[in-house]
């Protein structure tokens, strides 16, 4: 097993600041986003180590800093799926070497105590693209967790004030809520997708 030492972003100040939260690596095991304590979200290649690409996340950062109580560093990543057609008109269109550098997903995060927002991030030769695709409000509460249906079509985000809201990944659509204990902090759904863990 490797240690790497990873260059920081320049929004890490101290050593406080470098406190990892959570690392997740691409499927083509060319970029790593990491989410810290103080809830920045930034991404690195870590083809021969881990290089800083850039950050994915300020919003959450700026906002864990400004708040006098501690908001939890939640950062959780979907990669794009394709279809065959999808691949074979890409192949068709463009070299696929440079869709085999091409690192596409799609990242969530807290933009702010209430909100989930949901960006399309796309890293191609050490350089990123960030798109605004979504923000999933919580109308009651700060949000306490959230977690992916087995479908990857829903989102389900607990909030402080007892609910779990449920919404449409691709329309931002909130679809309902229902009622759990008070605090409870985040959620797991079950792999069959009808059951919900708080």
């Amino acid at each position: 097993m490797a240690q790497y030492r990873i260059a920081k972003s320049p929004e890490i100040k101290g050593s406080q600041d470098s406190v990892i939260s959570s690392v997740y690596i691409t499927k083509n095991e060319h970029v790593a986003i990491i989410s810290f304590e103080n809830g920045l979200v930034s991404a690195y290649d870590i083809r021969g180590g881990f290089t800083w690409i850039g950050d994915i996340d300020k919003d959450a950062y700026r906002m864990t800093i400004a708040a006098s109580a501690m908001s939890p560093s939640i950062c959780k990543i979907l990669e794009k799926e394709e279809s065959q057609d999808a691949k074979q008109t890409l192949a068709f269109f463009t070299n696929m070497q440079d869709r085999q550098d091409l690192t596409s997903m799609r990242v969530f995060s807290l933009k702010s105590p209430n909100v989930v927002q949901l960006q399309l991030v796309e890293v191609r030769d050490n350089k990123i693209s960030i798109q605004p695709l979504a923000q999933f409000i919580v109308t009651e509460g700060k949000v306490t967790g959230f977690d992916f249906h087995p479908s990857n079509d829903y989102l389900l985000v607990t909030s402080s004030r007892g609910k779990i809201y449920m919404f449409r990944i691709d329309t931002g659509e909130l679809r309902g809520s229902i009622k759990i204990p008070l605090h409870a902090n985040g959620c797991l759904i079950d792999p069959s997708g009808l059951y919900v863990v708080v």
